[in-house]
């Protein structure tokens, strides 16, 4: 998918934003995982993403249900899951490896193992806020592999986990990685975040029930950008840094 280059005029160069967060689960039965749910590449973790197409807007103004210019932000229906990462816990069962709010009361995991998902990812992060939501903040950066194996084949969803200077074998839940490399590897039900200024990462951002399965600058953008003015269309959503 590629990003609408008219809108990187609205973002001037400057400190790259660090915001944060996600969530997910599965169930693992897969041949590259060793357990877990939705953490794992080859598992047929179960993943709730919708079908329905989101058709964001963006508009500008000064009033509190719109996006607004200068350093006063943006309006929103949804509210972030946190604003650093004191805020969040891991969330480390048979069914999932992931971060999820510290207030929130974990769901119920029918599934037994002998190791817990994160334990069978090896993992050894921390989890932390990115983009309002909690996220294991798996290293998905893709670009840093600099080995000969394979890239792995991922559901949608899902993109491969990097150790090092290479490919764990695993995937993982797009939502909870640090960030991805681009809007490609988020799914039509999740909303691709970006923050100007520096490098421009990416982040997959479920749409919240409060949006109606819409991504929306009117919707998420407080919850995603705080007091920087959202922008943006469709799934494709940034903050700007004035």
């Amino acid at each position: 998918m590629k990003l609408d280059l008219s809108l990187v005029t609205l973002v001037s160069c400057g400190s790259l934003l660090a915001l944060g967060a996600l969530a997910a689960c599965g169930d693992s039965s897969g041949t590259t995982g060793t357990g877990g749910g939705s953490t794992s590449s080859s598992s047929s973790g179960k993943t709730t993403s919708s079908t329905s197409s989101s058709t964001g807007t963006t508009s500008t103004g000064t009033g509190s249900t719109t996006t607004s210019t200068g350093s006063t932000g943006t309006g929103g229906m949804a509210q972030a899951e946190c604003t650093t990462a004191a805020d969040c816990k891991l969330l480390d069962d048979c069914c999932s490896c992931e971060g999820i709010p510290k207030t929130m009361t974990p769901p119920m995991c029918a599934q037994t193992c002998f190791q817990s998902s994160c334990m069978a990812l090896g993992y050894t992060g921390s989890v932390a806020c990115i983009a309002g939501r909690c996220a294991a903040a798996f290293d998905c950066d893709a670009a840093k592999v600099a080995c000969a194996t394979p890239t792995p084949i991922c559901q949608p969803g899902f993109v491969p986990e990097v150790k090092g200077l290479c490919w764990s074998g695993q995937c993982v839940p797009a939502k909870e990685c640090a960030f991805v490399d681009d809007c490609a590897s988020c799914t039509a039900s999740q909303a691709c975040v970006f923050y100007g200024g520096g490098i421009m990462h990416h982040y997959c951002v479920d749409v919240p029930p409060e949006c109606n399965g819409t991504a929306s600058c009117a919707c998420m953008g407080q919850s995603i950008c705080g007091n920087i003015p959202c922008g943006g269309t469709g799934n494709q959503l940034f903050c700007a840094i004035p």
